[in-house]
């Protein structure tokens, strides 16, 4: 899978069942969202319910929660994806 955005290309190497779990968050918002969702979308909303339990759910240390915390305002910074969103 190659994610292209703004000039940067990512790819990602995913299992089979990494592939299917990925298009199941993809439906799922879809259907939350009620219109179609792509797997990019998916995988942003993903990384978005990620942060935010590592945020909330955990007492890291610092500066890793700092990290975490930053990490989380920068991807809601820029939100393209808001329809996106699982939390």
């Amino acid at each position: 899978m190659t994610i292209r955005s703004e000039g940067h290309d990512v790819v990602l190497h995913l299992t089979t069942g990494e592939i299917e779990a990925l298009d199941a968050v993809k439906d799922g918002v879809g259907v939350l969202a009620a219109r179609g969702c792509d797997r990019e979308s998916a995988l942003v909303a993903a990384l978005e319910l990620a942060l935010v339990r590592l945020s909330e759910d955990f007492d890291l240390p610092e500066p890793d929660g700092g990290t975490v915390r930053q990490g989380l305002a920068g991807l809601r910074s820029a939100w393209s994806r808001g329809n996106a969103c699982l939390t």
